[in-house]
């Protein structure tokens, strides 16, 4: 039956990343950005061939109803329909409602974020971060690339956990078939970009990807989700530090996050999307190591850690980029001339 699903899987992958492409093509003529139907909604029907191809893989510690699926799927269109032109408050109330039905139906017994949190204090958290995910996808499209690196990543990494026994097969599948869209995506979109999106399609896709997060985090996977997101995150908190420190430069906040600052400063987008696919790759290590950890907080911190320190490094534009192969390497001998920095400065201080 695994060999049959892995087939199964690896078929309706095609399929997805062949329709997508092809649909994409089609915007592209159209010229148009209504990326969410060839994009979305592709990947959307194929988790619910998926979840019909395989109904008696039980590995879910909580549950996947049959109605989930069509029902994320319907609230996606509803945001990506109603969206469209309004101002960002009343796209946020439709995406809050959205998300707050989808929580409200999700399992009792699936904890999105930890089982030791009050049930109220869980779902709270849930809905405000699967909220801000959802409203943030279009920070993520001001360079070209980064947007579908973003869903790779995601999916990519889901996929990895999957197979490593830290998430459901059908998960794991889902991620497959996101993997294939995202892809197709990727083609179109790597700098220069034939094709651009608009924030509707945005919106709706971050809903999805979203889901796909808060299902597999549900699955006591909460800490290998994080690493995984932490570009995501981090890149939206430099976006609201920058935007509150009320400088006139960064009066657009959509315009502040790290990587479309190193484009202003000179760096092009392809050395940037070329860079990210690197940390990238390093938060889907990061995020299998994570789901072997007894601590389900360290691996996370330590991706935070190194998301920043890579942005450090390219933001110091002197400086080379390392390859993977000398990253460890670099991020040790950064630290340690920094402690020695410290130590001379705390002498010179104590002499005085």
């Amino acid at each position: 039956m695994a060999q049959t699903a892995i087939l199964i899987t690896l078929a309706l992958a095609t399929v997805c990343f062949t329709v997508a492409y092809l649909l994409l093509k089609k915007e592209i003529l159209r010229q148009s950005k209504n990326l969410f139907l060839p994009l979305g909604l592709t990947m959307g029907l194929a988790w619910q061939i998926l979840y019909f191809s395989f109904p008696e893989f039980s590995d879910y510690i909580t549950a996947l109803y049959v109605w989930e699926i069509p029902f994320v799927i319907l609230l996606s269109l509803l945001i990506f329909y109603q969206s469209k032109n309004r101002p960002l408050w009343q796209t946020a109330l439709i995406s809050l409602v959205s998300i707050e039905i989808s929580c409200i139906l999700l399992p009792s017994e699936a904890y999105g974020i930890s089982p030791e949190l009050p049930f109220w204090a869980d779902r709270s958290i849930l809905i405000a971060l699967w909220l801000i995910y959802a409203l943030a996808f279009p920070l993520f499209t001001t360079i070209d690339g980064i947007a579908p690196l973003q869903g790779i990543c995601v999916c990519a990494g889901i996929m990895s956990l999957s197979f490593i026994g830290a998430a459901p097969y059908q998960l794991g599948a889902f991620a497959v078939c996101g993997l294939a869209v995202f892809s197709a995506w990727l083609i179109y979109n790597t700098y220069p970009a034939k094709v651009g999106i608009n924030p509707n399609s945005c919106y709706a896709l971050g809903f999805l990807l979203g889901w796909l997060n808060i299902k597999t985090a549900s699955e006591g996977a909460a800490s290998s989700i994080l690493s995984l997101n932490i570009f995501y995150f981090y890149e939206i908190a430099v976006c609201l530090l920058r935007g509150l420190s009320l400088k006139p430069q960064y009066k657009n906040w959509q315009l502040n996050t790290d990587f479309y600052q190193l484009s202003v400063s000179g760096l092009s987008p392809k050395d940037i999307t070329n860079t990210i696919s690197k940390l990238i790759l390093l938060l889907i290590v990061f995020s299998i190591f994570s789901a072997y950890s007894p601590n389900q907080t360290s691996i996370p911190l330590f991706s935070l850690l190194i998301c920043a320190w890579f942005f450090y490094r390219l933001n110091n534009s002197q400086e080379k980029v390392p390859t993977l192969k000398e990253l460890p390497k670099t991020i040790i001998q950064d630290i340690k001339s920094n402690v020695s920095e410290i130590s001379a400065n705390f002498t010179k201080d104590k002499d005085k």
